[in-house]
């Protein structure tokens, strides 16, 4: 992988009860999330699996940056086949 993730520390600090309000929060727009596109799941689990495995919050972290450059790299697969198709077709004007 040619990229790095780099976390910065800010000095913010969460009392538990606000840490405990931001993952309520949180899980309830991922289950929302969830439910209006119920094929998202099973990357859903795929995510819930790899973190449950990944061990500390270092990992974790790296775990999600490793997920999200593949997923672009895809996007960015799709997009220059999308280009390619259209870059093909005669304009309008």
């Amino acid at each position: 992988m040619g990229n790095r993730i780099y976390f910065l520390k800010k000095d913010v600090q969460l009392d538990e009860q606000q840490l405990r309000e931001l993952g309520e929060t949180a899980s309830k727009e991922r289950d929302a999330l969830l439910k209006e596109r119920p094929e998202l799941r099973a990357f859903q689990k795929e995510i819930d699996w790899r973190l449950k495995c990944a061990g500390s919050f270092e990992n974790r972290m790296a775990v999600l940056g490793i997920m999200m450059e593949a997923n672009l790299k895809e996007l960015q697969k799709q997009l220059k086949h999308l280009f390619n198709i259209t870059s093909n077709l005669p304009t309008a004007f």
